[in-house]
């Protein structure tokens, strides 16, 4: 059995998205992964045990797991948590004018909820890539992000 200590860091904590890609990785796995929080064990593979917890950014959780796979399911969870679920916040940004970051971040920060604010901003000159229906292409922004 292998136990390691780990604290929720993506902005929003253990939500509904979160919970289900932490679910989704438990179930690649055949050893049993528990998740220790306030007195409380709860079944990592089980989507309705992980969203009643109320684990918020901060929250420091126990991970256990035990069986064959202990190794690799113990990694593929802690890396899920410490990469925010991946769920980093960014913004690509078309505009012909320079904008500084700490600016657009004031300007946003009266308009936007904190967690909606984003970690990563990236300029460009050229216009955004679009999908065929002429709406942005959300996948090609992402990984322009990363």
């Amino acid at each position: 059995m292998l136990s390691k200590n780990i604290t929720i860091n993506n902005k929003l904590g253990l939500h509904a998205r979160a919970a289900m890609k932490l679910v989704t990785v438990a179930g690649k796995f055949q050893s049993k992964i528990l998740i220790h929080f306030k007195n409380r064990e709860i079944n990592a593979k089980s989507i309705m045990n992980l969203m009643v917890i109320g684990a918020t950014k901060g929250s420091k959780l126990n991970v256990t797991t035990e069986g064959l796979d202990e190794d690799k399911a113990m990694r593929a969870v802690t890396d899920l948590i410490n990469d925010k679920f991946g769920e980093i916040v960014g913004a690509y940004i078309y505009s012909n004018v320079p904008i500084i970051d700490a600016d657009l971040i004031n300007f946003l920060s009266d308009k936007l909820a904190n967690y909606k604010l984003p970690e990563i901003i990236k300029l460009t000159s050229k216009p955004l890539p679009r999908i065929a229906s002429e709406k942005i292409d959300r996948v090609s922004i992402k990984k322009l992000l990363s």
